[in-house]
């Protein structure tokens, strides 16, 4: 399952710290199944040049509850990322892609309709 990109707009770092978070939904199509391996995102973490980067990352998949996160399905808490490597700057930022092999999540769609997970 893949998601559009958006460049790098301007926003705010994610960090547990500051309790700010990251969220995307994932849509399994109409009449399918799909499982969830592996989440690559494009974070801006530490000012330009700092080499700061994500000690561990909580990840937490929920259901969809009428376009708001249900109920939990799964989670792994302070996941440590495979891999992290900058592939840009902007705003005072490096921009760090994270790459995190999960363990596998079944994601199974609808036979009628789309499926959000959130």
């Amino acid at each position: 399952v893949t998601g559009p990109g958006n460049a790098f707009e301007n926003g705010k770092s994610c960090t547990q710290n500051l309790g700010r978070i990251v969220a995307h939904d994932v849509v399994v199509a109409a009449g399918t199944d799909e499982s969830l391996e592996q989440i690559t995102a494009n974070v801006f973490i530490g000012g330009t040049g700092s080499g700061v980067n994500a000690a561990f990352v909580d990840v937490y998949i929920y259901e969809d509850a009428g376009g708001s996160p249900g109920a939990e399905i799964a989670s792994e808490l302070g996941f440590i990322p495979n891999s992290q490597t900058v592939v840009g700057t902007n705003f005072g930022f490096d921009v760090w892609e994270l790459v995190l092999d999960i363990t596998d999540v079944a994601l199974p769609g609808d036979a009628g309709s789309d499926t959000t997970y959130r």
